[in-house]
């Protein structure tokens, strides 16, 4: 079976709009596995994640194409952006 299912969105490549998903990946490496083909095929500019897989204390199984901001002990919450455009300190 095909996946047909299509996104609306685009990305964006200036300052008017960005997509943006929050999503709580319960700690699991598959639901992470799903996220990146989900933000590949959604184009999400950013994704905000509630329990986050991690690994050693790092957040880990995102694409390293994308910027992972998470702090502190236990990493209970992560920003990934994944559009390089998207200005972030």
């Amino acid at each position: 079976m095909t996946n047909t299912q299509t996104y609306p969105h685009k990305r964006a490549t200036d300052n008017t709009a960005q997509s943006c998903m929050q999503l709580n990946l319960q700690h699991s490496k598959p639901t992470t596995d799903n996220l990146n083909l989900l933000m590949k095929e959604a184009h999400l500019d950013i994704a905000l994640l509630k329990e986050p897989y991690v690994y050693q204390n790092q957040v880990t199984g995102i694409s390293r194409k994308c910027r992972i901001f998470s702090k502190g002990q236990g990493k209970r919450a992560a920003i990934v952006v994944t559009n390089k455009s998207v200005m972030c300190f």
